[in-house]
């Protein structure tokens, strides 16, 4: 019986013993009213404690546990506990009224005593059970808000409100459920991403998409920002690293004989290509200045080539002409023939960058790969660039005050260090890996 229904027929029934009339139970039935000689002792106290009974039992009939910002509901509990607090009293003051009404009625009909034998268990049944539904109804919801607030209070997302009922603090609970495993998914995330590992997938909530879920798309956006953080070091530190790499070679092994053949391979090697030469100006007489190949390299091997390449002839004497380099991703068939296990194949990308120091162009690196070469190893090369024209500049100088002295004295000539004798010179280690340009 719902709580509703049994607040309603007790007061039915009262106001029936103080009217008299027919029994709400049984319309055949008629229940004589309380003598008036009963009422002050009996049946007001009765009804004096059944009136704020009533009407706190209603309200919780009536209102929810929460309020609608889903905090516990101070007025249903103090409705709560006015019940649990008078529920004996009422009862007893019931159980009162019962037995002088009978003894009042005892002399004059058995049949009345019976009838109202009934009624009084009607009402210790009603009484019962809304005092069960309370327990039930509100009791347990109440336990529940309680572990919500601790859950809440604690952060403690691993746990889950076990309530499965159908009604509004189900709901609530579902809500904080999906909530946790929400607030359990980003924080895996967020660890994972705190030890480094930038390829998490971040678990975005069921039947949510990115535009609703603001917590899961920052935590993406925030995934990316480092994931293009992390990139951008690792070139840094790969530029940085590479130009030290260089910097030492030019150094302490600039007056080795091949030293023109350690440059490029090392360059093809770093940067990831599959081949490489490098031209050098080769301008004693102005009027017949042009491009010479020295050094070459093509799959972890030397190749030992001559190939001069004049002021504008093909890509390779543009870049000399122009001063700028040249990157294709569309590399003519003729242009480079390249044998591998697999036959014949050309290059997917072609990198041609000048050798400038102060707008003057020392020579030209050719580097070509089966892979496009990325902005920033291109910009490294570029670098590169400039670093061995400042090389090729200083051997240049080497070798010019060289001669200067040997036409002064010729026995200063005859007398040249090992540092001029290998330095960059036409078909000194020539080489290149296939034909130029057409």
């Amino acid at each position: 019986m719902r709580l509703t229904e049994s607040v309603e027929l007790f007061s039915d029934n009262l106001r029936t013993l103080r009217q008299g009339g027919a029994s709400p139970e049984d319309k055949n039935s008629i229940i004589e009213q309380v003598p008036a000689v009963l009422l002050p002792a009996y049946f007001q106290p009765l009804e004096l404690v059944w009136n704020e009974y009533r009407d706190q039992a209603r309200y919780l009939a009536r209102e929810s546990i929460q309020l609608p910002n889903g905090k516990p509901n101070p007025r249903f509990e103090t409705a709560y506990q006015f019940i649990l607090q008078n529920h004996a009293k009422l009862l007893s003051r019931n159980d009162n009224l019962v037995k002088a009404y009978l003894d009042y009625f005892d002399k004059q009909q058995v049949f009345r005593d019976n009838i109202f034998l009934v009624f009084f268990s009607v009402n210790i049944v009603s009484i019962f059970v809304m005092f069960f539904y309370v327990i039930g109804y509100v009791s347990r919801p109440i336990s529940k808000l309680n572990d919500i607030e601790a859950i809440i209070r604690e952060g403690n997302f691993e746990r889950q409100i076990d309530y499965r009922r159908n009604d509004e603090l189900g709901k609530v609970a579902k809500s904080i459920n999906s909530l946790f495993r929400n607030l359990r998914n980003a924080t895996d995330f967020i660890l994972d991403i705190g030890e480094g590992k930038l390829n998490s997938e971040y678990q975005r909530p069921v039947g949510i998409d990115a535009q609703n879920d603001r917590l899961g798309t920052a935590l993406m956006e925030m995934r990316d920002k480092m994931r293009q953080v992390n990139e951008q070091d690792r070139q840094r530190n790969w530029v940085s690293e590479g130009l030290a790499k260089f910097a030492d070679i030019f150094q302490n092994r600039k007056d080795d004989e091949d030293f023109t053949y350690i440059i490029i391979s090392n360059l093809v090697r770093y940067v990831g290509a599959n081949q490489g030469g490098l031209f050098i100006v080769e301008d004693e007489k102005n009027e017949d200045s042009h491009l010479e190949l020295i050094a070459a390299f093509a799959y972890e091997k030397r190749k030992y080539m001559q190939r001069r390449i004049d002021p504008g002839e093909g890509m390779i004497g543009e870049v000399y002409r122009e001063g700028s380099l040249i990157y294709m991703t569309e590399v003519p068939e003729d242009y480079i023939h390249i044998t591998s296990g697999l036959g014949d194949a050309r290059p997917r990308s072609l990198l041609l960058v000048p050798l400038k120091l102060n707008e003057e162009i020392y020579g030209v690196a050719e580097l070509a790969s089966f892979e496009e070469f990325e902005p920033y190893k291109i910009d490294f090369v570029e670098k590169l660039g400039e670093s061995i024209a400042s090389t090729f500049a200083s051997v240049k100088k080497q070798q010019k005050n060289r001669r200067t002295l040997a036409r002064i004295d010729p026995a200063l000539g005859a007398n040249e260090s090992p540092g001029g004798r290998n330095a960059p010179k036409s078909g000194r280690t020539g080489g290149h890996p296939g034909r130029g340009t057409t």
